[in-house]
């Protein structure tokens, strides 16, 4: 591997344990691949040319992925046994989308890599979690064995109760201030008790929001906001842990605010 190569590689280590997240892989003219890698500050780091056995850290047989493409419902993904690997491989890239954030990685006895990921709350569902291992040790675990934060982020996001035309109501967590700011107009100055027993209630993941607030009639009748943390942890043995939504209340058992 000549100098320029490893050079490549290394940022792409050193963006992805910096909480960059792969957001494209797509094959170039010489059957290698660009990649593009979104940073926890929004910016976008680009490769336009890396092998295949390099990125396999990141993305098991990356041959088998077409153009831009990502799986959009795991639960119609064919798992029989002679397509595991290319499976296991489309979820990682799917996992990667869904803002999953590699924590660590290491090669195994068969020489494939076996991949720790932290996942956000919502995308940690049954129908995932033989594929995705949501990484070792808890936060208050690492914290609890010796970890030290490095660094941390303070950020907030809402949870919106939504009422139907049918006169449901419908709610949704980890809502942006950016989602939120496109419906402004349609959020219900009177308050009013969305937990009413005589009323229809049920919890809706966060990427319906949109659809749901498109619907004529939609209105916006609860906002409260909700602070977290994302938070790099330091262990023992010097391996850097990121945490990307810890509560308010687990982050101030281990940090006071500056």
């Amino acid at each position: 591997m000549n100098t320029l190569m490893k050079s490549r590689v290394h940022s792409i280590q050193e963006c992805v344990s910096k909480g960059g997240k792969i957001i494209e892989v797509e094959q170039n003219a010489t059957s290698n691949y660009k990649v593009r890698i979104k940073m926890p500050d929004r910016s976008e780091k680009f490769f336009p040319n890396i092998t295949q056995r390099s990125l396999q850290p990141f993305i098991k047989k990356t041959q088998q992925l077409r153009q831009n493409k990502a799986v959009t419902n795991i639960s119609e993904v064919s798992t029989s046994e002679e397509e595991t690997s290319e499976i296991r491989a489309l979820k990682f890239l799917q996992a990667m989308y869904d803002d999953g954030v590699i924590s660590e990685y290491h090669k195994n006895q068969q020489g494939n890599y076996v991949v720790r990921m932290r996942m956000p709350p919502e995308y940690l569902c049954e129908s995932m979690a033989d594929e995705i291992i949501n990484s070792g040790d808890s936060f208050e675990q690492s914290m609890s064995d010796g970890g030290n934060i490095t660094n941390f982020k303070k950020l907030e996001s809402y949870s919106v109760c939504v009422k139907m035309p049918e006169g449901n109501i419908e709610q949704f967590e980890n809502i942006s201030q950016e989602r939120l700011n496109k419906y402004k107009d349609r959020i219900n100055s009177q308050p009013m008790d969305v937990h009413d027993s005589t009323v229809i209630y049920k919890n809706c993941k966060r990427n319906t929001f949109d659809a749901y607030m498109q619907q004529p009639g939609a209105t916006i009748v609860e906002v409260r906001p909700y602070t977290f943390y994302s938070v790099h942890v330091k262990t023992l043995d010097d391996r850097i842990e990121y945490y990307p939504h810890i509560s308010k209340e687990q982050f101030q058992l281990y940090q006071k605010e500056e």
